[in-house]
């Protein structure tokens, strides 16, 4: 009788979650679930939450009513995969492809929150299973995150989403690099994204992929965009801040000798001088004031040099100039002199 009324109880917050009319309430019955979701290595409790939620689950992600699907969305993920490991395998497999499936429509819900919330749980389901899911959902759902909704018109949340999902999936899961390598740089317009929102979110997963050695970030976004990016960003310090800090590794590596410093600062400053402007005026942001010092004393010893050069050939050019007008008065004085002389052979004696 006790576990009876325990699984009514049980099954009492499991309806509850599902049809919670305000957050505290979802959020109080998700935390009494979560101590079944988050202990499933125990014996027995992968089968008490599939009996459990299969009658219920089903019916409320397909709910008319988005809270309702977006809650029950919540709860899937939480308890994914939903599955009983003393059924056959033929079972199982069924088990998990409905719950793929699901996952799939509700990234294409009509409502911008169900699809915000899918995101992000497939994006953690993916960094936890990504070698036992299988490959063709993961390179659906992957595509239809990157292709269609990192573009979402309709929604700057769910672009944002996209982007965080993926910077979760980078930073959790190193066997997602290979793919990431192949998706990110189809996402390279989220740098010039009219919010900048969504342009702050871009840079934050660029900046995690730039310290990563299978995802050279000049591949997701090139070069010159990003100059381009810190020009026209560079009255708003965050996304300067981040912009400088993906670039500085580049073009003043701090920890390279300051003969590298100073050629790769000097490359900068050649190259693109509209953007070294912007990147040495910002450059205190990311660095300590001391480092910029050391950055300014290295340019005005090259300077130093040049001038010193500068003033050698100028001296070396103005004494080859004396040298060539005192050849040529010599040599109008030696026509002198013959002309004189030629004269004195002339006169005869009388």
């Amino acid at each position: 009788f006790l576990l009876f009324l325990l699984f009514l109880l049980f099954l009492l917050f499991l309806l509850s979650s599902f049809t919670a009319h305000t957050q505290t309430l979802f959020k109080a019955c998700r935390t009494l679930l979560q101590s079944f979701t988050l202990n499933k290595r125990h014996d027995g409790v992968d089968e008490m939450l599939l009996r459990l939620y299969n009658p219920i689950l089903w019916r409320n992600l397909n709910a008319a009513n988005h809270h309702v699907r977006s809650q029950s969305t919540v709860l899937l993920i939480d308890a994914f995969p939903l599955q009983d490991p003393s059924t056959t395998n033929v079972v199982i497999d069924e088990v998990l492809t409905r719950q793929f499936n699901v996952l799939e429509n509700l990234l294409m819900d009509t409502v911008p929150s169900v699809r915000i919330v899918a995101i992000e749980g497939v994006c953690r389901i993916l960094a936890v299973y990504w070698d036992l899911i299988p490959t063709k959902f993961t390179k659906t759902v992957l595509s239809l995150i990157v292709d269609r909704l990192s573009q979402d018109a309709s929604s700057t949340s769910v672009r944002i989403s996209v982007l965080t999902g993926l910077k979760y999936l980078i930073n959790t899961n190193v066997l997602s690099h290979g793919a990431m390598r192949i998706l990110l740089p189809r996402m390279s317009l989220r740098l010039h994204d009219n919010s900048p929102r969504v342009r702050s979110t871009f840079l934050e997963l660029l900046l995690t992929v730039r310290d990563l050695r299978h995802i050279p970030f000049t591949d997701v976004v090139p070069l010159s965009h990003l100059h381009s990016r810190l020009i026209e960003d560079q009255r708003n310090d965050k996304l300067a801040s981040i912009l400088l800090q993906i670039l500085l590794p580049t073009y003043y590596p701090q920890n390279e000798r300051s003969s590298v410093q100073l050629e790769r600062a000097t490359t900068l400053l050649m190259s693109y001088p509209t953007t070294a402007l912007v990147f040495f005026e910002r450059l205190h942001m990311v660095i300590a004031v001391e480092r910029v010092c050391k950055l300014i004393l290295l340019f005005k010893r090259v300077l130093a040099v040049e001038v010193l050069k500068m003033e050698e050939e100028e001296e070396e050019e103005e004494e080859q100039e004396r040298q060539r007008e005192r050849g040529e008065f010599d040599d109008e004085n030696n026509v002198d002199l013959d002309d004189e002389t030629d004269d004195d052979d002339d006169v005869s004696p009388s």
